[in-house]
This record gives structure tokens, sequence and C-alpha cells, in this order.
């Protein structure tokens, strides 16, 4: 399903990389990665949102956390979408 709804092999694809957790234990996670196709393509804020929202609970790098909020991104004209997704973090 989430295959389905990440549009593997269109949009993205999957790849397979070794993580390190908070005690040192290394293990294999798998991680979808955008396919470039249009460079001028703007993830929608409620994603960017969602990306911040998970790096700041996971407590990840203030730098790496810094570069997700320079991360330009549009609004999305779905308007019950966005409030949709934006509501999920309230």
């Amino acid at each position: 399903a989430l295959d389905k709804a990440e549009s593997l092999n269109v949009g993205y694809r999957a790849k397979l990389v070794e993580v390190t957790n908070d005690r040192g234990e290394k293990q294999e996670a798998l991680i979808y990665c955008a396919i470039p196709i249009d460079a001028t393509f703007k993830p929608y804020s409620w994603y960017v949102n969602h990306v911040l929202v998970g790096a700041i609970e996971n407590k990840l790098p203030k730098n790496y956390i810094d570069k997700i909020k320079e991360i330009v991104s549009i609004e999305d004209t779905d308007s019950a979408r966005a409030f949709k997704e934006y509501a999920i973090h309230q």
C-alpha cells in the first residue's frame, strides 16, 4: 500500500540504508528517494511540516532541522486536504 501511495518507480524509488539508533545498534531501513523529474517542483507546505515535526520529535540535530526550515514549499490548492494534513499534528 505504501509503494502505491508513494508512486514507487514513478515519483520515488526504494532504497535500503543502514541506520544506527541512539543505543548504537545498526539495522537496515527501507527509504523512499524522490526520482528527479523536474527541479522546479516544490513540496506542499503541509508535507514540509510533517517532515519538520518528525525531525523535532525525534530530536534530530539542530542544523538538520534548520535545513528543513529552509525548504521552499508551495501552498496546496486543495484546501480540504491541506487542512486535514495540518490537523494531524494538532
